[in-house]
């Protein structure tokens, strides 16, 4: 069994315990092959209808034979087809039949099959007939895998290959996935992986396992491929890989960033794995980066549909964009607690003249929005945008009925003046134009006779734009309608024929320039000139092109859609139902931290047992309660950190308090909640839907939140994201990494900061004598602590893939640890899960923990790797929260479970923690030296003392 993946080596239980042998140097990654000339087959068509096209060895056409729904293919060798396909039934129903096609295009045989399901694997085994099977001689066998996702319905049919006869059918357990190459066949679930025999039983059966996650979720969605040389590649939603030799005998293990969502074999041996990050090359437990597939030796098949490319064509790479710090985002809002929701139009004026419609406060977002000011230096609530109508006849004989305007964008006339756009509902949906006139409203009446004939969903979107002349032009988007006016222009309907430009006229906004090709699909562009573009994409991001190259904008809520408008060369405002963010020129941006990136790591070597020895009888626990004045007290915390001075910071998730020795004072006091209050909104696919605002202040359940530099100096994480301490009071400060996990300061005063987000952004950040620097060169990965030594000795620690857990990003798949020594960075595996906690302890070594009861030693450029175990030997696999020590022979480690251990360089002991309880949760320490030390937990606040 594999545990998570590969079962640890056994291993003595006597304490110490030997260090693990390091991890074999893997043998040379044989050279590609190159792949013999053979038939190959291809699919064009359309889902419904699809054609099948045959091809000799020297790319002569052999046959086009027409087929229905194609849903599994396999060549045959002599260059015809094996395929399973869905033909049509009455009333929408369908059968499932196995097809042979020749070599001539004819159908040689064909055999129904008793489900209809969509997920069908071919495979032939043993296809010369060579091997001997119970009935006595060797013969081929067609496998025809049901893979429907239907929880125990996946069955294996054996056809014979030569006229399509039924041999065997047997249920299988829950399968993901099947493959086969080399006479290997294998299949595989969510917990296991098994190889079929000649007549489709199983071989062998391994149990496999994700590695440990925060959550709850078990879900695996598994991958197999097979190589050319018989070995099992299996991996899961976590990025974690397992391979196996065609016996079923563990290689290796390891994982990569990213669920993994495919595997294919390659021709040179090995495999390329793709996930939700990228792809990946693996063999014999090395891994490399930036391949691109090569098909493995045998029947080549290239599927093709209609308006699409090559099935196995990779796509083209985006154009280079770097990360920059050089444009400040800053989140706008009526204030630095009530940021801007839901932004429906933005009209920018000047950089001193900018207008919002929109919401400052959470809620439905059928509220009608509000108009907003800004002049330079604070934003105005200038109420919700209406005015009178007389009653008005909407229907023929209907009586006349009163209409109310509903505020939908904001635009500006020729002359400048501001526009509400939107519509008049009442016995029916109609455009509508206002015009601010001093602080009211007047409707632009010209257009009322045009309007009155145009009838348009409720739901429709409005583009205004304005052109040489006073030439003006509004448009709706459902219908598709726009109407011209302005200055000498009578007002008119857009004939059919010239409304591609009227469109673009009013879509159009910034310098008339011609952008250069975007890094990111472009929602929206604006431009001052043709060395300052600005783009956002449809997947989120923001863009700008300063005439030699793109860079990324950081700060702006990166999967959001999102619109930017502008009022002159570098400054812009980005907006949409995320909010509104001004991005400005940051002058005297720092340059960023480069280091050289490290390659992928080979395979850990399997973790082995850190058997924990009985109580330590030097240490005790006291608890704490923690008086402030004026304040309830502090008695829980979910973080504890030790600044110069021995001044100590706490955090309980609402509250940061500090404490010098001899009182504690409050540094931080997340905002008071909402006032209760439900609102509710009919929606589409609900009869009536229902929000309610939280009772409790929102708090936050970062890894590592505190990072004090000086008495009432240094910086946080809280619920409003990145703090600035200085003379004792907290200030949000706008934050260029999201999904924050950890901030740590070094001895220098210099403050890290680490970010579990998923993607390509930068997850590292400095701040320093000179100034705010991204750190570059960092392996992508899901960072959940920091600890820095020196700028020259900076350790990182986290999961190569990430999870949701109570609304946030949090590290999961296998362990990373990383080192940068000012220059370069050194990569570790954790093979027993994602590391949450590091602590250097001295020159170039560091201590780490995390999931599953996992402990690595790093020193310069070796790694140990430890699970916990029990006394007896087994397996411990608690999860370890923190980490602290003094020196590389005094370090101490917490978790769940009311673990507190001690390493004192011999063996690794158990604190009584009988003071806390016996399944408590401990989050974080600070390890005794001269002063005593500090745990503390949601069971409350400790501190360890010498025993009596």
């Amino acid at each position: 069994m594999l545990v998570p993946l590969l079962l640890a080596s056994a291993c003595s239980a006597a304490p110490p315990p030997p260090p693990p042998a390091p991890a074999p140097v893997p043998a040379p990654v044989a050279a590609p092959v190159a792949a013999p000339r053979l038939p190959w087959i291809e699919l064009t068509g359309t889902d419904r209808k699809t054609v099948l096209l045959g091809y000799g060895p020297d790319g002569g056409k052999l046959y086009e034979v027409p087929l229905d729904e194609v849903t599994a293919v396999l060549g045959a060798p002599d260059g015809g087809a094996f395929a399973v396909v869905r033909v049509p039934g009455p009333n929408f129903s369908a059968k499932a039949v196995a097809v042979r096609i020749d070599a001539q295009g004819h159908e040689a045989w064909r055999t129904p099959l008793e489900s209809s399901s969509f997920t069908w694997r071919l495979f032939l085994h043993d296809p010369a007939g060579t091997k001997p099977t119970a009935s006595g001689k060797g013969a081929p066998r067609l496998f025809v895998f049901d893979l429907s996702q239907a929880k125990g319905k996946q069955r294996l049919r054996e056809l014979d290959p030569a006229d399509g006869t039924p041999l065997n059918e047997r249920p299988l357990p829950d399968l993901s996935g099947a493959d086969a190459r080399g006479g290997v066949v294998a299949v595989v679930g969510e917990d296991h992986v098994a190889r079929i025999g000649a007549e489709g039983e199983p071989a062998w059966s391994v149990r496999v396992r994700r590695f440990p996650s925060l959550s709850p979720s078990s879900d695996a969605y598994r991958k197999v491929a097979v190589a050319i040389d018989g070995t099992v590649l299996t991996g899961a939603s976590d990025g974690s890989l397992v391979a196996l030799s065609a016996e079923g005998k563990p290689l290796y293990q390891l994982g990569v960033r990213g669920a993994v969502d495919r595997i294919d074999a390659q021709a040179g041996g090995g495999f390329l794995v793709r996930t939700s990050e990228g792809a990946v090359a693996v063999d014999r437990g090395v891994v490399r980066e930036g391949v691109k597939a090569e098909p493995p030796p045998g029947v080549r098949v290239l599927e093709k549909r209609k308006g699409k490319g090559a099935g196995d064509a990779d796509p083209s790479a985006p154009l280079p964009w770097k990360p920059t710090l050089a444009h400040r985002a800053a989140r706008e809002g009526l204030d630095a607690t009530e940021p801007f929701h839901h932004v429906q139009s933005l009209v920018v004026r000047g950089p001193r003249d900018v207008w919002l419609l929109g919401r400052a406060e959470k809620g439905p977002a059928s509220e009608d929005g509000r108009l907003f000011h800004y002049d330079g230096k604070a934003w105005s609530d200038l109420g919700v945008p209406s005015m009178s109508f007389p009653k008005e006849v909407f229907a023929e004989g209907a009586p006349a009925r009163p209409s109310k305007f509903i505020a939908l964008g904001l635009s500006r006339s020729p002359a400048g003046a501001l526009l509400v756009l939107g519509v008049r509902v009442g016995g029916a949906v109609r455009p509508c134009v206002l015009e601010r006139d001093g602080a009211g409203y007047r409707e632009r009446r010209e257009l009322r006779a045009t309007f009155a004939g145009i009838e348009i969903e409720y739901g429709t979107k409005l583009f205004h734009g304005a052109g040489a002349g006073g030439r003006e032009v509004l448009c709706t988007s459902e219908p598709e309608v726009c109407v011209e006016f302005g200055r000498g222009v009578t007002p008119r309907v857009v004939p059919e024929d010239a409304l591609l430009e009227a469109s673009a006229l009013a879509h159009g906004e910034g310098a008339d320039v011609e952008p250069p090709e975007s890094p990111l699909p472009a929602l929206s562009t604006w431009a001052s000139g043709r060395d300052d573009v600005w783009t956002t994409g449809f997947l989120g991001g923001v863009a700008h092109f300063d005439g030699a190259r793109w860079w990324r904008i950081l700060g702006i809520d990166p999967t959001e859609k999102l619109t930017v408008t502008g009022s002159g060369r570098g400054d812009v405002w980005v907006f949409g139902e995320a909010g509104l963010w001004h991005v400005t020129p940051e002058p005297g941006a720092a340059a960023d931290l480069e280091g050289t990136a490290a390659p992928p790591p080979p395979a850990a070597a399997p973790s082995v047992v850190l058997p924990v020895a009985g109580v330590d009888p030097s240490y005790r626990l006291e608890r704490v309660v923690l008086d402030l004045d004026g304040q309830r007290p502090l008695r829980t915390a979910i973080g504890v950190v030790e600044g110069p001075g021995g001044v100590v910071w706490l955090h309980e998730g609402a509250r940061i308090v500090e404490y010098d020795g001899a009182r504690a004072r409050l540094l931080y006091q997340a905002p008071k909640p909402e006032p209760f209050y439900c609102w509710y909104a009919p929606e589409p696919d609900c009869n009536l839907c229902a929000q309610c605002t939280e009772r409790t202040p929102k708090t936050f359940g970062c890894q590592h939140c505190l990072a004090p530099v000086a008495a009432g100096e240094g910086a946080a994480l809280a619920a409003e994201g990145f703090l600035r301490l200085q003379g004792g009071r907290a200030a949000p400060e706008p934050m260029p990494l999201p999904d924050l996990l950890a901030v740590a300061a070094a001895p220098s005063g210099a403050i890290w900061t680490v970010s579990a987000a998923d993607g390509d952004l930068p997850h590292a950040m400095t701040w320093g004598p000179r100034g705010v620097r991204l750190v570059t060169g960092l392996p992508p990965a899901a960072y959940a602590d920091v600890a820095a030594r020196a700028a020259d000795d900076v350790w990182f620690a986290g999961g190569l893939t990430t999870v949701m857990v109570a609304g946030r990003v949090s590290p999961e798949g296998e362990g990373t640890l990383v080192r940068f020594d000012g220059r370069a960075f050194t990569r570790h595996r954790g093979p027993d899960g994602a590391l949450l906690s590091v602590a250097a302890v001295g020159p170039g070594e560091a201590w780490a923990v995390g999931l599953g009861g996992s402990v690595l030693h790093a020193k310069a450029s070796t790694v140990e790797a430890f699970h916990l175990g029990h006394e007896g030997g087994a397996r411990h696999p608690v999860l370890l929260r923190g980490v602290a020590a003094t020196g590389p022979n005094d370090v101490w480690i917490v978790g769940d479970g009311s673990t507190l251990l001690h390493w004192d360089g011999k063996a690794l002991r158990r604190v009584d923690t009988g003071a806390v309880g016996s399944e408590a949760a401990l989050a974080a320490v600070i390890a005794p030296g001269a002063k005593p030390g500090w745990v503390v937990g949601p069971g409350g606040i400790f501190r360890i003392v010498a025993a009596r």
